[in-house]
């Protein structure tokens, strides 16, 4: 799914937001980083107003292992099928990572995999690092995590999903006249480094520069309910 013209114009009726950088960090529970992210530079309090922001969620479950998740006002309650793993709310191990905190950044190390988050004003950045070497594995840098609010019609959304929030139909333009929300990362790709796998495919093994539809069918193969799709689009020159 597209939402800009090659790199300087976004497409015709969307609006993309960018993590510009990090207000807030707290810890929810052990293993676990959730960083209010801000669409814009905030030096006052009226730089607050009319912008969405972004939350990132960093968490470990199991030794050299980081997962994470990215949302924007995500106050719906959920009414999925969830159980919880390992007989408790963590994996074996993970209760003792502990994130690490400084005056500009916070750390999330698992084994041998650190996630670094840039905590400075105006300089957004997630960093992968091997934890030995401070190796850059990759990172989320600028204009890498996105709230992107589309174009009528664009993309499949549910109608809990649009963009407005009154539920009556009576107040609500359809869903297909709605600008519905979406997220976007970004992950950065240095040069003689490959991407594989990503399931069963009839094309090249090596899948820079494809784009690929993936998915998964949580309430069953002939269910359209609980579809979530990636798509690996390449970057425009």
């Amino acid at each position: 799914m597209k939402f800009t013209y090659g790199i300087w114009f976004d497409r015709e009726n969307t609006s993309v937001y960018n993590a510009v950088e990090v207000d807030n960090v707290k810890f929810p529970q052990p293993g676990h980083i959730r960083a209010l992210c801000t669409t814009r530079h905030v030096q006052e309090r009226g730089d607050t107003l009319n912008q969405p922001t972004i939350t990132v969620n960093l968490s470990s479950q199991a030794l050299n292992v980081v997962a994470g998740a990215v949302w924007h006002f995500r106050g719906a309650k959920t009414s999925e099928p969830r159980f919880q793993l390992y007989g408790g709310s963590a994996a074996p191990g993970s209760l003792a990572i502990e994130p690490q905190t400084s005056a500009n950044e916070t750390t999330l190390q698992s084994g041998g995999l650190s996630a670094v988050v840039n905590t400075q004003p105006n300089s957004f950045c997630i960093a992968f690092r091997e934890s030995s070497t401070g190796k850059l594995l990759t990172d989320l840098g600028f204009a890498s995590v996105q709230y992107i609010v589309g174009a009528p019609g664009q993309g499949v959304a549910l109608a809990q999903e649009a963009a407005t929030s009154i539920a009556d139909p009576y107040y609500r333009a359809p869903n297909s006249n709605s600008r519905a929300p979406f997220i976007a990362l970004s992950f950065s790709l240095g040069v003689n480094e490959y991407v594989y796998g990503l399931g069963e495919r009839f094309g090249p093994f090596v899948k820079n520069g494809q784009e690929i539809d993936m998915w998964n069918e949580d309430g069953g193969t002939c269910s359209p309910y609980g579809v979530q799709f990636l798509r690996l689009v390449p970057e425009q020159n």
